[in-house]
């Protein structure tokens, strides 16, 4: 059984430090190499998701990347 937390997701999106990222709702977008906090604040602010993990994920070229994976 899942926290209640999770219980109400339907919907999950995953952003990255190393990806240019567009939201999948409007046409925000975060180009690759820049902080993700606002691409965060702007699916929370304006989309009404929340955060489900935020940390590190995987190496990319040795680089370990920061992720963030919201849900709503």
């Amino acid at each position: 059984m899942l926290p209640k937390y999770y219980e109400d997701i339907n919907h999950v999106v995953h952003v990255d430090t190393h990806t240019t990222t567009k939201c999948e709702l409007c046409d925000f977008f975060v180009d690759e190499g820049h902080p993700i906090d606002k691409f965060i604040n702007h699916y929370i602010k304006h989309h009404g998701y929340k955060i489900l993990y935020i940390g590190p994920e995987g190496h990319y070229d040795c680089v370990t990347m920061t992720v963030a994976v919201l849900g709503k």
